[in-house]
């Protein structure tokens, strides 16, 4: 941009000169100096005076010359609030708005050389580059018509501004600015009016909250956020649940009457590993007065076990139990394992550790260092390989913290040194005093159990064929014995032929230990079954990593936070139903429930017990926004449930339904620009006359700036004068 000095009445000018002119002559003719070069500079001084007074008159203006080929912009301000979601056209007023743009304005701007810039607002205002916001939902909370204005003037090269809203303006901390700026700019505003003039009810969903990830066999929940507004009676709906575009499940929403918020949910349980799609649907009954907002939203959902499955493998030497098991592992991206072997009474060797200095020391004696495992292998250790500290770490790990123990060995390992021992009590079998080496010379199988065979961990085939599959693995050759299963433990392998006093001698076991799972599988160098000349590794390989994950899942101490239907309103009371889905034992302990406000602050802090069943809370919401409620066991301090639930501030502009085009025609007339119905723009010549006032607003601009009568012109003349009178002062001509 460029600018340059001229005059509205040039030939004042030439008139000034004339007259100047005039002045110089006569001065110098009449001035009784005997210096020509004094009488000179003082007629000169007379005649700038008046050239100066001649130069005002002919009235000077800046003209601005912009660049060649430079074009102007005209700010495309469109409304992203909640109320242009609500659809009383046919479609929502955001679809509307859109069609316009694309159909009326964006061309008709175009012919009329100029660029569109578009720039979305709510509460905030921003620039939209690029197409990324045509898939944006209106969801700004409130809207702030004069921020909006405010911003889109901010730009030197705007010649106009077109707003599109519906005119439900819930801020107007900005309004007295905007319209200041607009009226000094003189920049033009032409208002486009969207949706409908008549007030109507609405129903639409907020929300739509899903776990990013869940684990197979785990239930979780959709839950879903419903919000009405407007004046009158809602019938009532009916809420879909839809699964990877298929109907699973639906629920009846009852009618009612005023503004509200509230909350729906689904239980939803899935068996297997795999990414789900869920979307929720609402249908309301086609009835006149009855609006329908967004009435669609869902996400997706990864059905995977935990993103970090950490095994902690412990053995008295190294051996090659801790190779075949990595490699059974290798090909399970979330199964991590860890290695600790001890090569001598005070020192260990420490295998894939994920930081520097983990298990530096052996094995932890501090149940904090055990909860980064979800499961502890121990092959072939015995009660004096632990100190009492450690003992009582491993135990709690399982009983406290849900951590599931594998023990691991043969004869050498079960003897008479586990009884009476901390680690006693965790594992599922009663020891043999005097246990013996057995089958030294005698292969044997393992001999599932009926329930074994039906169980997860142990179908080691894809399909069919599971019991074939399991008699032909592998004969080994040494055991450990034991005298028999605890009470509540559950058999899973028994030897074949050898019989002890309860029968057949175990093999393999399990059983609940608090909140975790212990199992001891008595079979001295498993790994061989993985290089026998008949074996199938892929078996192997997927016996071991199903185990484990078992093994681990008996971790899950499930404490459900819901909230059952009600309004969800900041300033009123919230309703929490807290419930223990975990199986009781000897590690249920109690929790406390706390609640934070949206400003971290604690609203409430409870203690329950398991043992108590179904509970409800309440807290109050006094503040709009999430309250996170947490279960927390009281000994310990793990964190074993959190959910999160959204107080919701009345938002004003939800409360009228109807368009608001007084709103819009007062912008309007502080832009000097003209306000339209968008249902009456069809095409871009409907909007002419709006964008003929910005068209005059741009030359304007570019034919002149007054520059007028200024203190630096004034100063000029005055100088001009003073320094004449001055002069002939010291001359001795006054």
């Amino acid at each position: 941009m460029t600018e340059r000095l001229t005059w509205e009445l040039g030939w004042v000018i030439w008139v000034g000169l004339a007259l100047a002119a005039a002045v110089w002559g006569a001065y110098w003719r009449a001035l009784p100096l005997e210096s020509g070069v004094r009488r000179a500079f003082l007629a000169s001084l007379r005649a700038g005076a008046v050239l100066a007074v001649a130069a005002l008159l002919a009235r000077p203006v800046r003209v601005l010359e912009w660049e060649e080929g430079r074009q102007r912009k005209v700010a495309v301000v469109l409304d992203r609030s909640r109320s242009m979601g609500f659809k009383d056209v046919g479609a929502t007023r955001w679809e509307q708005g859109l069609r316009v743009i694309d159909e009326v304005v964006v061309p008709a701007v175009r012919k009329a050389g100029l660029v569109p810039e578009l720039l979305l607002f709510d509460q905030g205002a921003e620039w939209a580059g690029g197409t990324e916001w045509r898939g944006r939902h209106p969801e700004g909370v409130q809207s702030d018509i004069g921020l909006a204005v405010e911003q889109a003037l901010i730009p030197a090269d705007v010649d106009g501004v077109i707003l599109l809203s519906d005119g439900a303006a819930t801020r107007t901390e900005s309004n007295t600015r905007a319209a200041m700026a607009l009226m000094e700019s003189g920049i033009p505003l032409v208002a486009v009016g969207v949706g409908s003039d008549t007030g109507e009810r609405m129903i639409g969903i907020r929300k739509v909250e899903l776990p990013a990830d869940a684990a197979p066999k785990q239930g979780f929940q959709v839950q879903v956020q419903l919000e009405t507004s407007g004046d009158g009676e809602f019938p009532g709906g009916e809420l879909l649940l839809y699964r990877d575009g298929l109907l699973t499940d639906s629920k009846k929403i009852p009618g009612g009457a005023g503004a509200r918020s509230w909350l729906e949910s689904f239980a939803v349980r899935e068996e297997e590993e795999g990414l789900r799609r869920y979307r929720v649907e609402l249908q309301v009954p086609e009835k006149k007065g009855v609006l329908l907002g967004r009435n669609q939203m869902g996400g997706e959902v990864r059905i995977a076990a935990e993103k970090e499955f950490r095994v902690l493998f412990v053995q008295g030497a190294l051996t090659w139990d801790f190779k075949f098991l990595s490699r059974a592992l290798a090909d399970d991206p979330v199964v991590k394992m860890t290695g600790l072997s001890r090569t001598s009474e005070k020192s260990v060797f420490r295998q894939n550790v994920a930081e520097e200095g983990e298990l530096e020391n052996g094995f932890p004696d501090r149940i904090e260092d055990l909860s980064k495992f979800r499961v502890v292998v121990l092959s072939g250790m015995r009660p004096s390989d632990f100190l009492p500290a450690q003992q009582e770490a491993l135990s709690r790990f399982c009983r406290e913290l849900g951590g599931g123990v594998l023990l691991v060995g043969g004869a050498g390992t079960f003897g008479g040194e586990w009884q009476g021992s901390i680690l006693e009590k965790l594992l599922p079998v009663r020891f043999d005093p005097n246990p013996g080496v057995r089958g030294m010379d005698q292969p044997f199988h393992l001999m599932l159990t009926p329930e074994a065979l039906r169980m997860e961990p142990f179908q080691i085939v894809s399909s069919g064929g599971n019991a074939e599959a399991w008699a032909r693995v592998p004969a080994f050759d040494q055991y450990g014995s034991v005298a028999g299963a605890k009470p509540g433990a559950l058999v899973l392998a028994e030897h074949e032929q050898d019989i002890g006093p309860e029968g057949k001698r175990i093999l393999m076991a399990a059983q609940r230990f608090g909140a975790g799972r212990s199992v001891v599988l008595c079979v001295q160098n498993f790994w061989r079954w993985r290089l026998a000349k008949d074996a199938v590794p892929e078996q192997f390989d997927r016996f071991w990593r199903q185990l484990l994950r078992w093994i681990g899942e008996g971790a899950a101490v499930e404490w459900r936070v819901s909230f059952p239907a009600q309004n969800l309103r900041a300033g009123g009371e919230i309703r929490a139903q807290i419930e223990y889905a975990g199986e009781m034992g000897e590690g249920s302990r109690q929790v406390r429930v706390q609640v934070q406000d949206p400003a971290g602050d604690e609203v409430l802090s409870q203690e329950l017990d398991p043992a108590g069943g179904l509970r409800e809370i309440r807290f109050p919401s006094e503040k709009p926004g999430d309250y996170r409620i947490q279960v927390v066991e009281v000994e310990t301090g793990r964190k074993m449930a959190e959910r999160s639930v959204e107080a919701v501030e009345v938002v004003e502009e939800l409360q009228k339904t109807a368009r608001d085009m007084e709103t819009l025609r007062q912008w309007a007339a502080l832009g000097k620009g003209e306000a339209y119905r968008a249902e009456d723009l069809k095409n871009p010549g409907d909007i002419t006359g709006g964008l003929g006032k910005v068209a005059q607003y741009r030359e304007s601009r570019r034919e002149r700036r007054s520059v007028g009568l200024n203190a630096w012109v004034f100063c000029g003349v005055l100088l001009l004068l003073l320094g004449e009178w001055a002069l002939r002062r010291r001359w001795n001509l006054l």
